[in-house]
């Protein structure tokens, strides 16, 4: 998933030398990023990157509930 900030304003940081520079935001959005499987058991979290302006991150839901988590058949 790929979350931006409103107006893409750099709110997490700013890259110097071709690394990321968390500032606060940027680290409370890394903290708070690998603390969702504690806080949803079906919740699992794998690679991220929290950028200037933006987050991504790929998360994988473990189980479903209710009907099967099949694609629809066309």
């Amino acid at each position: 998933m790929t979350v931006c900030v409103q107006e893409r304003e750099c709110l997490f940081g700013g890259i110097s030398n071709g690394a990321m520079m968390m500032n606060n935001a940027g680290r409370m959005v890394e903290k708070v990023w690998h603390e969702l499987s504690e806080r949803f058991s079906n919740v699992a979290n794998s690679e991220s990157i929290v950028m200037p302006n933006h987050f991504h991150g790929i998360i994988l839901l473990n189980e479903c509930r209710g009907d099967p988590c099949d694609r629809p058949s066309f």
